[in-house]
């Protein structure tokens, strides 16, 4: 059976025509659609939606596609792109794919997203998704509603910027709360170099205990919550020594040293020169201890 498509009216007075397609639906036939539930967005982009495990044939599948899992699955809702069109295979939960033709995505934008990561889908679009997931219309408008709510959702993937995405991990998965709550520890951090930070009191500060907040630390950002602390604070030094004439000892005090003679020490291990020479060198590696 062919989807449904909402087309525009050719003048003001016209209305729209519902319109079965069959281009999309018969392109990419899946191994087993057994339960899931196919519609149009809008051309060169289709949808499946459903709970069933369903797998698109690899040598017919002409496509890309973007694959959403749905709140409450183990309360985590997460969004992948996947270079060949496949569909999430987790039996029992649903999940809503986009399949996108591959020569349709220069007129949709540059798709950032990694192939095969998983991210963590933020608030606003996570509403668009328990929109669809909720959706109790029946019939053609039950189509037409979903495809709307589809191309809203891919819309807003489109338009996702670098801070708005943070990869799941595979071997411990953190909720969705749990993960913004780490972004804001990180950047508690990168906007704080001068404060005393303590994991304690980073931990405090967003709520979280610090087993949950140091392992939640390495597996978003691959280090420990010091060794970020560290980074922010010789990000910070480098940037006033080589943007003002502040002296040495007023630059370590800024960036949380109360000792300068222990802020020129691990400023030397760091960048393999001291705060003087590196100023001098305008930034510079001159490997001079």
């Amino acid at each position: 059976m062919g989807a449904f498509e909402l087309r525009q009216p050719q003048t003001a007075a016209s209305p729209g025509v519902v319109e079965a397609r069959r281009d999309w639906p018969t392109a990419l036939p899946l191994a087993s659609n057994r339960g899931v539930e196919r519609l149009s967005v809008f051309d060169g982009v289709s949808a499946l939606l459903g709970s069933a495990t369903a797998d698109i044939a690899p040598e017919r599948a002409a496509a890309q596609s973007l694959n959403f899992a749905m709140p409450g699955w183990n309360g985590i809702a997460t969004v992948r792109f996947d270079q060949r069109a496949r569909v999430l295979r987790d039996a029992g939960a649903p999940y809503l794919t986009l399949l996108l033709r591959r020569d349709v995505l220069p007129r949709l934008g540059a798709m950032h997203l990694a192939d095969g990561i998983s991210y963590h889908l933020p608030p606003r679009l996570r509403s668009i998704l328990a929109a669809i997931h909720a959706c109790s219309d029946a019939g053609v408008l039950r189509r037409l509603s979903l495809a709307a709510k589809c191309a809203e959702l891919l819309c807003g993937v489109i338009g996702l910027g670098p801070d708005d995405l943070i990869a799941t991990t595979d071997h411990c998965r953190l909720s969705s709360a749990d993960t913004e709550r780490i972004v804001h520890a990180k950047r508690i951090i990168a906007e704080r170099p001068g404060d005393s930070l303590s994991l304690e009191s980073i931990a405090r500060q967003c709520g979280v205990n610090r087993v949950k907040l140091t392992n939640g630390f390495r597996m978003i950002y691959g280090c420990s919550v010091g060794d970020a602390i560290a980074e922010a604070r010789f990000a910070a030094a480098s940037e006033l020594l080589l943007s003002s004439d502040k002296n040495i000892d007023e630059i370590a005090y800024r960036v949380g040293y109360r000792n300068t003679a222990a802020f020129t020490r691990a400023f030397g291990r760091h960048f393999g020169t001291s705060p003087a020479r590196y100023r001098s060198a305008g930034g510079g590696a001159s490997n001079q201890a």
